[in-house]
C-alpha cells in the first residue's frame, strides 16, 4: 500500500496515477484480508469469488452504489471532478474503478470490526426482536421514501428556476457552468437512500446498522468510524499529489487541511453507511459478514 505514496515524487506520480491508484486498493484490501483471515478465519474476497453469482452480485452492488454516489455527489452536487478524465475513459473505468473503492472500503470495515470484535466483548445473539421494531422500521423505510421524494422534488424546483443544463459532456473532468444542487439536498437524498435500505433489510430478515445499535451491538458503528477516518486520510493523503480527483463547491471550504475542506473527512462514514448497506440489502451469503456478530431472531 505504501508504494501508492510515489505519488509524491513528481517523475513517478505524473504518469502512474491510475497504477499508484490501484497500488493503495490493493494494499488495503490484502492487509485487511490478513486480518480477517487470522483473526475471525473469514475472507470477503474469498466469499465474492466462491461463484459467479457472488461475484456478479457483488459488481452489481458496486455499480449501483457508484450511480449513486456520482450521480448525485458528483454530478448533480458538483462536490468534486476528474481533472485528466475524458467521459470515455470515466465510462470505461467506472465498473472496475468503483468495484475496487466499495471492496476496499468493505474489507477496511470489516478488518476493523474483527479486531473490535475481538478485545471487546459486544452483543452477539439476540433472541427477540423489540415490540416497537416491527412499526419502526415501517416508519423508517417511509421516512426514507419522503426525503428521497423530497429531495428530488427540491432537485426539480432548483433545476427548473434557472437555465442551466442537467451536465455538460466534459464534465467529468472540469468544473463546467451546469446546474448544481445544494449540498443539503445531496445530504437529505443519501439520508433517505439509507433509511430505505434499513427497512429493505429488516423486510429480508436481515440485520442491519441500525438494528444492531438498538440490541446494543455497536461495534459496527465503532468500526465504521474507525474504518473510515483511517482509510480517508490514507486514500486522501496519497490522492494529494496525483490529483486523481478534486474537490469543488463544499460548504464550510474555509475550513481545511491540505486544500480539502474538513467537511469531507466528517461526512466519509456516509460512503460506508450507505454501501455496507446497499451491499447486505441487495445480496444473500455473500454479504453475511457485514453485520453477522448480531444475529437477530
Amino acid at each position: 500500500m505504501f508504494f501508492s505514496f510515489a505519488s509524491f515524487i513528481p517523475e513517478v506520480g505524473v504518469h502512474n496515477k491510475l497504477l499508484l491508484a490501484a497500488l493503495f486498493y490493493v494494499g488495503v484490501v490484502f492487509i485487511s484480508e490478513w486480518i480477517t483471515i487470522h483473526f475471525a478465519h473469514k475472507s470477503l474476497l474469498q466469499e465474492i469469488r466462491k461463484s459467479w453469482h457472488n461475484t456478479f452480485a457483488f459488481i452489481l452492488t458496486t455499480a449501483v452504489g457508484g450511480l449513486l454516489l456520482d450521480g448525485v455527489a458528483k454530478f448533480l452536487g458538483k462536490l468534486w471532478i476528474y481533472p485528466d478524465w475524458t467521459p470515455i475513459f470515466y465510462a470505461a473505468i467506472f465498473i472496475p474503478g468503483f468495484a475496487a473503492y466499495w471492496l476496499a472500503i468493505c474489507e477496511s470495515y470489516l478488518a476493523v470490526k474483527v479486531l473490535l470484535d475481538k478485545i471487546t466483548p459486544g452483543k452477539r445473539r439476540v433472541g427477540k426482536l423489540h415490540r416497537y421494531e416491527r412499526w419502526f422500521y415501517s416508519t423508517l423505510g417511509m421516512c426514507g421514501v419522503i426525503f428521497s421524494l423530497l429531495a428530488t422534488l427540491l432537485l426539480l424546483i432548483d433545476f427548473f428556476q434557472q437555465s442551466l443544463p442537467l451536465f455538460v459532456p466534459d464534465d467529468v473532468r472540469v468544473s463546467a457552468p451546469s446546474f448544481q444542487v445544494a449540498f443539503t439536498e445531496v445530504m437529505l437524498l443519501f439520508l433517505g437512500i439509507w433509511f430505505f435500505l434499513e427497512w429493505l433489510e429488516y423486510y429480508r430478515k436481515k440485520t442491519s446498522l441500525i438494528k444492531d445499535i438498538v440490541h446494543h451491538y455497536y461495534t459496527p458503528l465503532i468500526a465504521i468510524v474507525l474504518g473510515s477516518m483511517i482509510t480517508s486520510v490514507f486514500m486522501e493523503l496519497q490522492n494529494v499529489p496525483a490529483g486523481l480527483w478534486r474537490y469543488t463547491n463544499w460548504p464550510l471550504s474555509d475550513f481545511a487541511v491540505l486544500d480539502m475542506p474538513i467537511l469531507i473527512f466528517i461526512i466519509w462514514p456516509l460512503h460506508y453507511i450507505t454501501f455496507l448497506s446497499l451491499f447486505r440489502a441487495m445480496t444473500n451469503k455473500e454479504s453475511a459478514m457485514i453485520w453477522q456478530s448480531d444475529r437477530i431472531a
